[in-house]
């Protein structure tokens, strides 16, 4: 899988994605064409698995992180996210631009969602909230892949530190306070965070 991955990203520098076959896929990773539909029912499938990886490699990264508070881990995560998609960003640049890549697009956004659910679900003490969870959730991965789709397009020229404060104000602080109130949102981005949230999370698409 991890040839099979290397050799798709290889093939994107090259050329689109709708220009790239299994076929290519199997060749340029050097193994024979049947493997690949072990693994894979589809190159769509290849490059969402490749995606998923990357958000994951994050997470272990967090997890190794020594005790700090939910907003400096939330901003150390997405620190990292960023760095990820200026390194890969003729990766991302085909789910968003690619028209036979929106599948994958859409269910990237679907990993990225039943993540923080399970995260939103194990904070502790989380008082009835104005707007439903759900909705909430969806809404705010849909402005964190709405920041990337921006920041692609203009050739990733903001500085990502100026991304991740544009992400704390745009994104995280309004997500706590709509989440559990003003008083929630004080306490819970000061507080520490557990790894044990990031931790428990379990993916089809994590291949450990």
């Amino acid at each position: 899988q991890k040839l099979l991955g290397e050799a798709l990203v290889k093939l994107l520098r090259e050329r689109p994605f709708s220009k790239i076959s299994v076929r290519d896929i199997t060749q340029t990773a050097d193994v024979a064409y049947s493997t690949f539909f072990r693994n894979f029912d589809s190159k769509e499938e290849l490059l969402l698995t490749y995606l998923c990886s990357a958000i994951f490699e994050v997470r272990d990264i967090i997890r190794r992180t020594p005790e700090v508070t939910v907003a400096d881990q939330a901003r150390e995560t997405m620190r990292l996210l960023f760095l990820q998609v200026k390194e890969q960003a003729h990766i991302y640049q085909t789910i968003f631009q690619t028209p036979s890549a929106q599948p994958v697009l859409i269910a990237f956004r679907g990993e990225m969602v039943n993540m923080n659910k399970q995260m939103v679900a194990a904070m502790p003490n989380l008082p009835a909230s104005a707007v439903p969870h759900t909705l909430l959730i969806e809404g705010t991965m849909g402005q964190l892949l709405s920041m990337i789709e921006w920041w692609l397009a203009e050739g990733c020229k903001t500085a990502v530190s100026e991304m991740v404060d544009y992400y704390e104000v745009m994104i995280l602080r309004p997500f706590y306070h709509l989440l559990g109130g003003e008083k929630y949102f004080q306490q819970r981005l000061s507080a520490y965070s557990c790894p044990t949230v990031i931790n428990e999370y379990n993916s089809s698409f994590h291949k450990d």
